[in-house]
């Protein structure tokens, strides 16, 4: 038999800014567990490519690809999850605070 679900902390996106211009962002999506020992892992999600904007709104423009990304793919990772654990919540993935992570990339 599975597990019980583990606690679902947040849910979110990193967003991987190229440093080259023209070259396409990564934003992944992720969710954050917390297992019954404590420890928190980070469960990594698929994600989609852009390429990188240009302009005054780029950070608002990025900001919303990784609020986009999140809200497109967190039944995915629910899926996911629920491979592994018993009594998944959809509605816990739904209702978790969102944070979008900005990395620069080489």
């Amino acid at each position: 038999m599975k597990p019980i679900a583990p606690e679902v902390v947040r849910k979110g996106s990193v967003v991987r800014i190229p440093r080259a211009s023209g070259a396409e962002v990564l934003v992944l999506s992720y969710v954050d567990l917390r297992f019954y020992d404590g420890h928190v892992e980070r469960w990594i999600g698929p994600g989609s490519g852009y390429l990188l904007p240009s302009g005054a709104d780029v950070l608002e423009r990025l900001n919303a690809w990784g609020a986009e990304v999140i809200e497109q793919q967190y039944e995915c990772l629910v899926e996911e999850v629920a491979m592994d654990f018993r009594d998944v919540s959809a509605q816990a993935f739904a209702d978790a605070p969102v944070e979008i992570v900005f990395e620069h990339t080489r």
